[in-house]
């Protein structure tokens, strides 16, 4: 199940039920050093998902795809060979950490995305 949250001024009370409903811990990407060479900038932008945290057997992810796990887990356990755990931030929050950290992703990224969508 695929979510694609559009919804860029998401409630903190959303968010909230949001990560009720999945079973996630809310984060905010800013509290966070992000891992820069986990992922690549495209991989970043079209997955929604910003690497925070390795450990031997995990990383740690910050998104606002819940639904999307699957597709996550399994870029995530590819690059890796490790789980993912993840938290969850709002839309704009993560939209923003993105272009700090990541702005070559963004065309390619949201490109993806909405090719996605279409095969969807």
């Amino acid at each position: 199940m695929v979510l694609f949250l559009e919804e860029e001024h998401m409630t903190d009370e959303e968010l909230k039920e949001l990560s009720e409903q999945f079973g996630f811990p809310i984060a905010d990407p800013t509290q966070y050093e992000v891992i820069k060479d986990f992922l690549t900038p495209d991989q970043v932008w079209r997955f929604r998902t910003l690497p925070i945290k390795l450990d031997d057997t995990s990383v740690f992810v910050i998104t606002d795809e819940p639904g999307d796990i699957d597709s996550l887990d399994s870029i995530c356990h590819r690059a890796s060979g490790r789980d993912v755990g993840v938290f969850l931030c709002s839309p704009a929050d993560l939209e923003s950490a993105m272009r700090i950290h990541f702005p070559d992703g963004e065309n390619y990224g949201k490109q993806k995305r909405a090719e996605d969508q279409l095969i969807l």
